[in-house]
């Protein structure tokens, strides 16, 4: 039996939540705008490139915690 990663577990929590992100600068939503627009998909429809961003500002969240 194959484990998932570290990665790869965080990414499918991230594929399963209803979280939106902005299309151009990939924040969480917070609002009705962001960057002067209103274009937000889940996190399923970013790039993977954004994907592998939020994942690893997310880690680098977490280990500023521990510190």
């Amino acid at each position: 039996m194959k484990t998932k990663s570290l990665y790869e577990a965080i990414r499918a929590e991230f594929l399963e939540s209803d979280q939106q992100y902005c299309c151009y600068c990939c924040e969480p939503q917070t609002s009705f705008q962001c960057c002067q627009e209103n274009h937000f998909v889940p996190f399923g429809d970013l790039y993977p490139e954004d994907q592998q961003a939020i994942i690893d500002e997310e880690f680098d969240n977490a280990y500023k915690e521990l510190k």
